[in-house]
Order: structure tokens, then sequence, then C-alpha cells
């Protein structure tokens, strides 16, 4: 009884930690794109691709990844 009683509990935690971690997972994808899109702009501003490009691309990261901070725990009424 009380093996069985732990592994429900392990079973639980390992669940838990899971969920954390898909609740995480457009947080570290957005973080991602944006280290990318600075990466790239890099590039734009060595003159290596055009700057006209890249600002435009690591504008669109930031503004995606404050909007999707901005909206994440939004009260939406009763």
């Amino acid at each position: 009884m009380i093996i069985s009683f732990v592994n429900i509990i392990e079973t639980r935690s390992l669940l838990d930690k899971g969920a954390v971690f898909m609740k995480n997972v457009p947080v570290i994808l957005m973080f991602l794109f944006i280290i990318f899109a600075f990466l790239f702009n890099l590039l734009g501003l060595m003159h290596l691709v055009s700057i006209f490009i890249t600002s435009p691309i690591l504008f669109i990261a930031l503004l995606i990844f404050i909007g999707y901070l901005n909206n994440r725990n939004r009260f939406k009424g009763f």
C-alpha cells in the first residue's frame, strides 16, 4: 500500500513538471526567435544582408514576445 502511494506521488510530480515545461514552450520558442533575429540583424549591420530586411524581423520578434507576455495573465471579466 505504501509503495503504490509513493509511486502515485512520484507520477504526479513528473506530470506537473511536464505541464510546467509545456506552459513555457511558447516563451522559449519566442526567445530563440529573438536570438535568431538579433544574430541576423548583426549580419545586417555588417552589410552581409540588407538592414531593411533584418530590422523589421527583429522588431516583429520583440513585438510578438512583449505582446504575448502582456496578454498572458489578463483578466477577461466575469
